[in-house]
């Protein structure tokens, strides 16, 4: 077994789901926490996958990719340690062994995880490469957002239908009997009170 614990993670929503989907193990082999909440890394794609999103979401490709001028994305996450906590990297040799294992696999089939890279053209020539997910703009939906705001919002509704009923074919993939969503749709903060809660 492979271990990472809740108190091996920064990241909230990696911490959330090793809670609700991890067993409690009595000491984490890979920082040393006691009495925690774990996963099996070899026997947890789900997590593995998580992670590999949450880089795609959060740094361009040209940041993880040798060839754009990036470091690789193993070098990259022990650089900027956005997802692990510093206990994580205490044991040097675990802390690589479970980065590599995440990142190994360079391409996936869209159907079966997450690609890191964009991947060659027929020509055998680079056929570009990704942007951030968290930076990327859609013109279509920022021309929809100035339109409401001077026009009756509900007249905007069947453009938001049209919009989503396209993309939902993109936004799931089934996985061993799970949906998997390659987006998160939210907000940055509460814009009613009593709505969620109060702040």
């Amino acid at each position: 077994m492979l271990s990472i614990c809740e108190k091996c993670l920064v990241e909230d929503k990696l911490i959330e789901y090793v809670r609700n989907n991890g067993m409690i193990l009595n000491h984490c082999e890979t920082c040393g926490a006691v009495n925690v909440y774990a996963i099996d890394l070899y026997n947890d794609v789900v997590f593995m996958q998580a992670v590999r999103s949450l880089t795609r979401l959060n740094y361009n490709e040209w940041d993880y990719n040798t060839h754009w001028g990036g470091v690789n994305p193993s070098q990259l996450i022990w650089n900027d340690r956005p997802f692990f906590s510093n206990n994580f990297y205490k044991n040097d040799d675990t802390a690589d062994e479970i980065i590599e294992f995440i990142f190994y696999e360079a391409y996936y089939e869209p159907e079966k995880g997450v690609s890191l890279f964009y991947g060659y053209g027929p020509d055998g020539l680079p056929a570009g490469f990704y942007w951030s997910i968290k930076n990327s703009h859609n013109g279509r939906l920022s021309k929809l957002k100035a339109s409401i705001s001077t026009k009756n919002y509900l007249t905007a509704l069947s453009i938001i239908q049209e919009v989503v009923e396209n993309a939902i074919a993109n936004l799931t993939v089934e996985v061993t009997d799970l949906f998997l969503h390659r987006a998160r749709i939210g907000f940055a903060e509460q814009g009613y009170d009593g709505l969620i809660g109060s702040r």
